[in-house]
C-alpha cells in the first residue's frame, strides 16, 4: 500500500508541472501519504469497510455487492498459527 500511495502521490504532484503554485500546494498536502502530519496512518482494512459502506449508502443491494467472508475459525492453519 505504501508504494502504491507514493506512486499515486508522485503522479498527482507531477500533473501540476505547468503551475508552480499548484505544484507547491500539492507537495505541502497530506493527500495520498501513508502517514499524515498528525501521525495517522492509511488503513488498508478500513478501505474495504468504507467501500462496502459507500455501496450501501448509494443504494446498492447487499445481495449484489461483495461482502467480507467471515474467518473460518475451524481452519487448521489458523489454529496452528494461534497456538504455535
Amino acid at each position: 500500500m505504501q508504494k502504491d500511495l507514493a506512486s499515486a502521490r508522485a503522479e498527482w504532484i507531477n500533473e501540476a508541472e505547468q503551475d508552480q503554485t499548484e505544484r507547491e500546494r500539492r507537495e505541502e498536502s497530506d493527500l495520498l501519504t501513508y502517514r499524515d502530519r498528525e501521525g495517522r496512518y492509511a488503513d488498508f482494512h478500513a478501505t474495504g469497510h468504507t467501500f462496502i459502506t459507500n455501496l450501501s449508502r448509494a443504494g446498492v443491494s447487499p445481495k449484489t455487492h461483495p461482502r467480507k467472508k467471515p474467518r473460518n475459525r475451524q481452519n487448521p492453519f489458523l489454529l496452528r498459527r494461534r497456538n504455535g
